[in-house]
């Protein structure tokens, strides 16, 4: 077994939830353990100098900064952003989000779960945003109860065909 814990390092609430019911259990095959930092709400500077003290330890941490690319041209913009903010030498792992985190929970949601719903799944996903997904939840349910039930039935392949960024996710990193 690993000796070596992964951080992931996250935008927020929504993100982790999808992580660690979803991703988490796939890297424990790898990893002593998984964890969470959650960043879009925290100084720079100590997101900062909590990656570097996991870099100078490669024997005992490895790091990943998943971020979502919104409305962003493209990947390597947004790798560019986190790289300044976070004054960082393109040293670190950065995985880019097709658009949104939604767009990866909209992915997986199953035939059963969006018949029950009446949703259509022919959508694109890659271009979800927050706001389309928000158009799909039930009335009555609060977003993240929906996203919960989404994650309880989940088909991966189904989000591997649906989402490039997923399956590159987890072709490189599962």
């Amino acid at each position: 077994m690993s000796k070596v814990e992964l951080y992931i390092f996250l935008e927020g609430k929504e993100d982790t939830l999808f992580f660690r019911i979803l991703i988490r259990p796939i890297l424990l095959n790898q990893y002593r353990d998984v964890k969470f930092v959650e960043y879009s709400q925290k100084d720079s500077k100590s997101i900062q100098k909590k990656l570097m003290s996991f870099y100078q330890r490669p024997d005992l941490y490895h790091y990943l900064i998943v971020h979502d690319l919104d409305e962003n041209p493209c990947v390597s913009t947004v790798k560019q952003k986190i790289e300044l903010k976070f004054n960082l030498n393109h040293i670190f792992p950065i995985v880019i989000v097709k658009m949104e985190i939604e767009s990866w929970y909209f992915a997986g949601i199953s035939e059963q779960l969006a018949a029950q719903y009446k949703i259509s799944t022919r959508f694109n996903t890659e271009k979800m945003s927050k706001e389309q997904f928000k158009q799909f939840i039930p009335a009555g349910q609060a977003k993240s109860e929906f996203m919960q039930a989404i994650l309880e039935d989940y088909d991966i392949e189904k989000a591997k065909s649906s989402n490039t960024s997923f399956r590159y996710f987890l072709e490189k990193y599962g």
